[in-house]
């Protein structure tokens, strides 16, 4: 019986070593990830240059975001949100009667004399791909209605008309922090989105001036206390190949 006793109490006296060293060892991996990584600022020249890329971003606001499953349709919407006068050239076609003819293969409707044409080419799209997401898959190039730009591709180019658009759901971003470790970069931030074309939801946050006739009004400012108190945490993820970051994954840490 002592035997047993004896045997039973060295049994327990291991397991609370092994969990002691476990929870030790823990403890020092996770000391150890800590000081390998570097607390970066909002100011930082790095976060500067990948935080606008996803800042107020609706598109890229899933549950779980996995970059190299993007769509080509879901590129191309990114593009297009975050075109720069330097990446599209603007040019006007006289009207026959009511069409404007590009070339062979593209033709607007128009009810002015004149057609003034976005063109972007194939390869900016690919640009971007490769610059933000790192991935290099060849894009479905569709004609496309999004926010405003109605274009046509002719197979190297997209041809786009441009009406005013006002998109109703408005993004906000707070910052929150950032590091580097030897993967890359890791930024979380605070996002809200509000739907303006709901009144409920619009006049949560924004008096009835502005709900009642967003469509002409300044887009207007939410504080960040708010922001941070109604928003969803995310995580952004940025792998370091070759000097340069690329995302590859943003997901809800809570809500």
């Amino acid at each position: 019986m002592k035997d047993v006793i004896k045997t039973a109490i060295l049994v327990v006296i291991l397991l609370v070593v092994s969990f002691v060293v476990v929870g030790i060892n823990d403890n020092i991996q996770k000391g150890v990830e800590l000081l390998s990584r570097t607390e970066l600022s909002l100011n930082d020249p790095t976060i500067q240059i990948l935080y606008p890329r996803i800042e107020n971003s609706t598109l890229l606001r899933k549950a779980d975001l996995d970059t190299s499953t993007l769509s080509s349709y879901e590129i191309i919407e990114y593009v297009f949100d975050n075109l720069k006068k330097d990446d599209y050239k603007v040019k006007t076609y006289e009207a026959t009667k009511i069409y404007c003819t590009i070339n062979s293969r593209i033709e607007f409707t128009t009810t002015s004399d004149h057609c003034d044409v976005i063109i972007i080419n194939n390869s900016k799209f690919k640009e971007y791909q490769k610059t933000v997401f790192n991935t290099e898959y060849d894009l479905i190039f569709n004609d496309i209605d999004y926010k405003g730009y109605h274009c046509k591709n002719d197979g190297n180019k997209y041809y786009c008309l441009y009406s005013k658009y006002v998109d109703p759901v408005l993004g906000y971003s707070v910052f929150q922090d950032a590091y580097e470790d030897k993967e890359g970069v890791v930024i979380h931030e605070y996002y809200l989105n509000v739907d303006v074309s709901n009144a409920d939801r619009c006049l949560n946050y924004f008096g009835n001036d502005y709900c009642s006739n967003y469509a002409k009004q300044e887009r207007p400012a939410i504080l960040e206390d708010r922001i941070k108190q109604d928003g969803v945490l995310f995580e952004h993820r940025f792998k370091k190949i070759d000097d340069n970051y690329y995302l590859i994954r943003s997901f809800v840490v809570s809500e």
